[in-house]
This record gives structure tokens, sequence and C-alpha cells, in this order.
């Protein structure tokens, strides 16, 4: 069983210096980074059984309650993947992100040396969801916006490489996209 999964792990895996050497004219860039955004969680102090046995005698306090006992937190998720330019224009650039949500396409890609802008779109949802960054030092302070995301805060750093190494296939094949 484990030697069934590991082959097909591999088998999903491809280095490929050759298609390596004819994205030259193109511009691959890494991008790694954390973004914010709220969840909510109970009053862990709260007696949930003397409040239940209060809520049947009197209905009318339930949103009340419920708003009461409902605490926003703030979250901080990873997201990585990567940016391809085609030549040396830094404009409309695609690429794939991954983060605890999925994986998702980014397109709309606009790096210049002050900003870097993107949309990301899940694989399984419709709606989009935009970055908008500045650059300060080393790394990117923004945003995200969207409709179902909402808003939060968001900082990355992105870095050039030449050499990707090892490549998953279905990364390839996005990679490789306009290059034919």
């Amino acid at each position: 069983m484990n030697r069934v999964r590991i082959r097909s792990v591999v088998n999903s895996i491809t280095h490929v210096p050759s298609k390596l050497n004819k994205m030259n004219k193109d511009k691959i860039f890494l991008i790694q980074g954390v973004y914010t955004y709220v969840d909510f969680t109970f009053d862990p102090e709260l007696d949930f059984e003397n409040v239940l046995a209060n809520l049947i005698d009197n209905e009318d306090e339930l949103e009340t309650w419920l708003k009461s006992i409902i605490e926003p937190i703030v979250l901080v998720a990873e997201y990585y993947g990567f940016i391809k330019f085609i030549g040396d224009d830094r404009k409309n650039g695609i690429g794939l992100i991954m983060d605890q949500f999925g994986q998702a396409v980014i397109s709309s890609v606009n790096m210049t040396e002050e900003s870097l802008r993107f949309c990301k779109k899940y694989d399984d949802r419709d709606d989009l969801v935009v970055y908008e960054f500045e650059k300060y030092g080393n790394h990117w302070n923004g945003s995200y916006s969207g409709s179902a995301a909402g808003y939060g805060l968001s900082e990355c750093v992105v870095h050039f490489t030449d050499e990707l190494g090892p490549i998953p296939k279905p990364v390839l094949a996005l990679i490789n996209k306009d290059n034919n």
C-alpha cells in the first residue's frame, strides 16, 4: 500500500531542466506570505447548561444571548506559490498559490518596484479575492478583500528564481502555458 502511494507521489513530480531552458525568457518568482482573517469562537468560561435552561423560558433573548457568547478572534494563515511573467514585462502575470483553504490560481499580477497586485480564485469557488501590497524593504505589506473572504491584512516576500527543481505536473502545465 505504501509503495503504491509513494509511486503515485513520485509519478506526479517531474524534474525537467530542458523545459526550464525554454522558460529563460520568462520570469518566475516564488511568493510566500501570511494573511489574517476573523473567525468566531465561544466564551470558554460560559456555563452553557445554566444559560440554555434560561433560554427555554425566554426565546426572545436568544439573539442577544448568541451575540454575547460568540467572540471574534483573529487568525493568521500562511500561503506559498509562484508567479510567472512572460518576458521582462511584470504585468498580467499568472501563478498558483496554496493555503489552508486549497489551491488558487492568481491572475492579473502586476508588480512594480513599489507595488504588487493580484487576483486570487480558488478552484472550488466563484468569488475573487484581490490582494494589494506596497513594498517595505525586502517584504510587501498590504491587504486583501473579496465578497466571500471579507477584508484582512497580508504580508509576503517575493523572490526571483531561475531554478524550480522538481515541479508537480499541474504546476508545470501552468508554467508552460503560452510557451508553446
